[in-house]
């Protein structure tokens, strides 16, 4: 294992750490790359994880929470 994929598997992990009920993505990604600087992913690799992980709210699409 690289230490690229030890990095990658780090800003999951605190990413799964910023998500509380209905997290603003900018708050999220802003949060993220204040810890990362230049390592944090790029705003689609962190839209994938969050849609593959977590849900949209229902009417505000910047919303993410953890699904039910």
């Amino acid at each position: 294992m690289t230490w690229q994929n030890i990095l990658k598997l780090d800003w999951r992990e605190m990413l799964d750490s910023y998500i509380t009920e209905d997290s603003l993505f900018e708050n999220i990604y802003k949060h993220l790359t204040n810890s990362l600087g230049y390592n944090a992913p790029s705003q689609d690799e962190v839209i994938d994880y969050l849609e593959e992980n977590y849900e949209r709210h229902k009417l505000w699409t910047n919303l993410w929470s953890v699904k039910e």
